[in-house]
């Protein structure tokens, strides 16, 4: 499992640098505004599946409410994004997030932030 580093994309773009995936998962640090950019260059589809953390919470409004995790399919040759999560449902306790990918030779990963701005 690799702690990957987060990309700010601004208005002047954001050329990503992309890492190999690891076996058991790849997390990064989630603040609620991070985008998890896939490109796959195997000859299988990969499946991109955020690990949720808090699967359920009771509201007084609504009552109990679950939060399952959405997988993204990828293709061969393609490129998949997924995000942004809430921090709430997909964080530890230390504010790490976990995405796990089916497939990895041939795989890599990038974590891009996208930071708000007062345009």
């Amino acid at each position: 499992m690799a702690l990957l580093t987060s990309q700010n994309i601004d208005e002047t773009g954001l050329l990503p640098t992309m890492s190999a995936v690891s076996g058991g998962g790849d997390t990064f640090q989630n603040g609620g505004n991070a985008f998890i950019l896939v490109k796959n260059d195997n000859e299988a589809s990969t499946t991109i599946t955020p690990t949720v953390v808090t699967a359920t919470v009771e509201t007084s409004q609504y009552g109990q409410l679950s939060k399952v995790s959405l997988p993204l399919v990828v293709t061969a040759g393609s490129i998949g994004i997924v995000g942004p999560f809430a921090p709430g449902a997909y964080n530890d306790t230390s504010g790490i997030m976990t995405v796990v990918l089916s497939v990895t030779s041939s795989v890599t990963i990038a974590v891009l932030i996208v930071e708000n701005s007062d345009i």
